[in-house]
Protein backbone atom coordinates (compact mmCIF):
# COMPACT_ATOMS: atom_id res chain seq x y z
CA UNK A 1 0.00 0.00 0.00
CA UNK A 2 1.21 3.56 -0.92
CA UNK A 3 1.20 6.39 1.71
CA UNK A 4 4.24 8.65 0.61
CA UNK A 5 3.25 11.73 -1.84
CA UNK A 6 4.20 10.41 -5.51
CA UNK A 7 6.92 12.79 -6.12
CA UNK A 8 5.42 12.30 -10.36
CA UNK A 9 2.20 13.93 -9.25
CA UNK A 10 -1.23 12.44 -8.88
CA UNK A 11 -1.27 12.03 -12.97
CA UNK A 12 0.91 9.04 -12.82
CA UNK A 13 -1.16 6.24 -11.64
CA UNK A 14 1.67 3.50 -11.32
CA UNK A 15 2.55 1.41 -8.51
CA UNK A 16 5.87 2.81 -7.45
CA UNK A 17 7.27 -0.62 -7.67
CA UNK A 18 6.96 -0.99 -11.00
CA UNK A 19 9.94 1.41 -12.26
CA UNK A 20 11.61 1.44 -8.73
CA UNK A 21 13.20 -0.36 -5.60
CA UNK A 22 12.30 -0.21 -2.57
CA UNK A 23 15.76 0.05 -1.50
CA UNK A 24 16.78 4.50 -2.18
CA UNK A 25 14.04 4.33 -4.87
CA UNK A 26 16.45 2.90 -7.76
CA UNK A 27 15.39 2.21 -10.68
CA UNK A 28 14.09 -1.59 -10.86
CA UNK A 29 16.24 -4.23 -13.09
CA UNK A 30 12.37 -5.12 -14.32
CA UNK A 31 11.56 -2.02 -15.28
CA UNK A 32 14.56 -1.76 -17.95
CA UNK A 33 13.58 -4.50 -19.51
CA UNK A 34 9.87 -4.16 -19.97
CA UNK A 35 9.65 -1.55 -22.31
CA UNK A 36 10.45 -1.80 -25.81
CA UNK A 37 12.88 1.04 -26.90
CA UNK A 38 12.71 4.46 -28.78
CA UNK A 39 14.68 5.86 -26.44
CA UNK A 40 18.26 4.95 -26.41
CA UNK A 41 19.34 6.43 -23.31
CA UNK A 42 18.11 8.57 -20.22
CA UNK A 43 21.40 10.72 -18.61
CA UNK A 44 20.28 11.71 -15.01
CA UNK A 45 17.66 11.63 -13.09
CA UNK A 46 17.32 13.02 -9.28
CA UNK A 47 21.06 13.28 -9.46
CA UNK A 48 21.71 9.04 -10.16
CA UNK A 49 23.33 7.79 -13.52
CA UNK A 50 20.96 5.56 -14.93
CA UNK A 51 22.39 2.54 -16.99
CA UNK A 52 22.41 3.36 -20.73
CA UNK A 53 22.89 -0.09 -21.98
CA UNK A 54 19.38 -1.58 -20.04
CA UNK A 55 17.33 1.74 -19.11
CA UNK A 56 14.51 2.50 -21.86
CA UNK A 57 11.16 4.01 -21.74
CA UNK A 58 8.66 3.53 -24.62
CA UNK A 59 7.74 7.14 -25.08
CA UNK A 60 5.29 5.40 -27.96
CA UNK A 61 2.82 5.06 -25.77
CA UNK A 62 2.44 8.34 -24.37
CA UNK A 63 0.56 11.21 -26.21
CA UNK A 64 4.17 12.55 -28.05
CA UNK A 65 6.17 9.62 -29.86
CA UNK A 66 9.59 11.02 -30.09
CA UNK A 67 10.03 11.01 -34.08
CA UNK A 68 13.43 12.13 -35.72
CA UNK A 69 15.45 14.48 -34.04
CA UNK A 70 13.29 14.37 -31.30
CA UNK A 71 14.50 11.15 -30.27
CA UNK A 72 17.96 12.16 -29.58
CA UNK A 73 16.91 15.31 -27.21
CA UNK A 74 17.89 14.67 -23.49
CA UNK A 75 14.41 14.03 -21.45
CA UNK A 76 15.34 16.87 -19.36
CA UNK A 77 15.05 19.08 -22.18
CA UNK A 78 11.26 19.00 -21.85
CA UNK A 79 10.64 16.67 -18.46
CA UNK A 80 12.78 19.54 -15.79
CA UNK A 81 10.15 18.01 -13.16
CA UNK A 82 9.32 14.39 -12.17
CA UNK A 83 6.23 15.46 -12.66
CA UNK A 84 6.47 13.99 -16.52
CA UNK A 85 2.94 15.04 -17.68
CA UNK A 86 4.34 18.62 -16.83
CA UNK A 87 6.32 18.64 -19.99
CA UNK A 88 5.60 21.32 -22.40
CA UNK A 89 2.92 20.69 -24.71
CA UNK A 90 3.06 18.62 -27.78
CA UNK A 91 2.54 21.23 -30.30
CA UNK A 92 5.90 22.61 -31.84
CA UNK A 93 5.11 26.72 -30.73
CA UNK A 94 5.28 25.06 -27.17
CA UNK A 95 9.09 24.42 -27.38
CA UNK A 96 10.16 26.13 -30.59
CA UNK A 97 10.53 29.99 -31.47
CA UNK A 98 8.71 30.58 -34.43
CA UNK A 99 11.45 31.85 -36.68
CA UNK A 100 8.70 32.87 -39.38
CA UNK A 101 7.21 35.54 -37.28
CA UNK A 102 3.73 34.45 -37.88
CA UNK A 103 3.91 34.70 -41.54
CA UNK A 104 3.14 30.99 -42.09
CA UNK A 105 1.10 30.08 -39.33
CA UNK A 106 2.29 27.17 -36.84
CA UNK A 107 1.53 24.01 -38.51
CA UNK A 108 5.24 23.25 -38.98
CA UNK A 109 4.63 19.86 -40.78
CA UNK A 110 3.43 21.45 -43.59
CA UNK A 111 7.09 22.17 -44.69
CA UNK A 112 9.08 20.69 -42.17
CA UNK A 113 9.40 16.58 -40.79
CA UNK A 114 11.13 15.59 -37.30
CA UNK A 115 13.75 14.01 -39.82
CA UNK A 116 16.30 17.04 -40.54
CA UNK A 117 14.14 20.08 -39.88
CA UNK A 118 14.27 21.52 -43.22
CA UNK A 119 12.33 21.67 -46.05
CA UNK A 120 11.94 18.91 -48.48
CA UNK A 121 9.64 19.59 -50.86
CA UNK A 122 9.74 23.75 -52.23
CA UNK A 123 7.66 23.17 -55.30
CA UNK A 124 5.13 21.29 -53.53
CA UNK A 125 4.42 23.86 -50.81
CA UNK A 126 4.23 25.98 -53.89
CA UNK A 127 1.68 23.90 -55.14
CA UNK A 128 -0.33 22.96 -51.87
CA UNK A 129 -0.39 27.48 -51.83
CA UNK A 130 -2.13 27.66 -55.34
CA UNK A 131 1.05 28.93 -57.18
CA UNK A 132 3.28 25.75 -58.53
CA UNK A 133 6.68 27.01 -60.20
CA UNK A 134 7.02 26.24 -63.18
CA UNK A 135 9.17 27.51 -66.20
CA UNK A 136 10.70 30.50 -65.60
CA UNK A 137 9.92 30.60 -61.66
CA UNK A 138 11.31 27.30 -61.01
CA UNK A 139 14.83 29.04 -61.29
CA UNK A 140 14.54 32.25 -59.63
CA UNK A 141 15.83 32.62 -56.59
CA UNK A 142 13.05 32.92 -53.15
CA UNK A 143 14.61 36.23 -51.80
CA UNK A 144 13.58 37.72 -55.43
CA UNK A 145 9.69 36.64 -54.77
CA UNK A 146 9.56 36.35 -50.62
CA UNK A 147 12.13 39.42 -49.62
CA UNK A 148 12.44 38.64 -46.19
CA UNK A 149 13.22 35.05 -47.25
CA UNK A 150 16.90 35.67 -45.70
CA UNK A 151 14.99 36.69 -41.98
CA UNK A 152 12.97 33.34 -42.45
CA UNK A 153 9.96 35.22 -42.93
CA UNK A 154 7.49 33.89 -46.10
CA UNK A 155 4.67 36.57 -46.34
CA UNK A 156 1.93 35.45 -48.94
CA UNK A 157 2.19 36.93 -52.35
CA UNK A 158 -0.61 37.02 -54.40
CA UNK A 159 -1.11 34.58 -57.50
CA UNK A 160 -2.11 36.99 -59.79
CA UNK A 161 1.23 37.72 -62.42
CA UNK A 162 0.54 41.31 -61.90
CA UNK A 163 0.45 40.83 -58.09
CA UNK A 164 4.44 40.90 -58.46
CA UNK A 165 4.94 42.11 -62.68
CA UNK A 166 3.01 44.96 -62.53
CA UNK A 167 5.99 47.51 -62.70
CA UNK A 168 7.38 44.62 -65.76
CA UNK A 169 3.70 45.00 -67.77
CA UNK A 170 3.83 48.95 -66.99
CA UNK A 171 7.24 49.79 -68.28
CA UNK A 172 7.73 47.24 -71.23
CA UNK A 173 8.24 49.09 -74.48
CA UNK A 174 8.40 46.32 -77.07
CA UNK A 175 5.36 46.08 -77.40
CA UNK A 176 4.25 49.12 -75.16
CA UNK A 177 1.74 46.66 -73.41
CA UNK A 178 0.01 49.69 -71.78
CA UNK A 179 -0.41 51.73 -74.65
CA UNK A 180 -1.68 48.74 -77.11
CA UNK A 181 -3.79 48.00 -73.88
CA UNK A 182 -3.11 44.98 -73.61
CA UNK A 183 -4.67 42.56 -70.73
CA UNK A 184 -2.95 42.32 -67.42
CA UNK A 185 -3.83 38.67 -67.24
CA UNK A 186 -0.42 37.87 -68.80
CA UNK A 187 -1.06 34.59 -69.77
CA UNK A 188 -2.86 35.56 -72.45
CA UNK A 189 0.24 35.98 -74.24
CA UNK A 190 2.83 34.19 -72.42
CA UNK A 191 3.58 30.14 -71.28
CA UNK A 192 4.57 30.30 -67.85
CA UNK A 193 5.52 26.31 -68.55
CA UNK A 194 8.37 27.92 -70.90
CA UNK A 195 11.78 28.53 -69.54
CA UNK A 196 11.76 31.95 -70.52
CA UNK A 197 8.59 34.64 -71.46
Amino acid sequence: MLTAQNPHGPALKIDCAACHTSSGWEIASAYWKSFDPDKPEISKMTGMVLPFDTMRFHHGKTKFPLTGQHAAVDCRACHQTLIFSEAEGSDCISCHEDMHQQTVGTDCSRCHSTANWMLDDVGGLHQQNGFPLQGVHQKVDCNQCHQSASALQFERLGNQCVDCHLQDFQTTTQPDHKKAGFSTDCQECHDLTTPGW
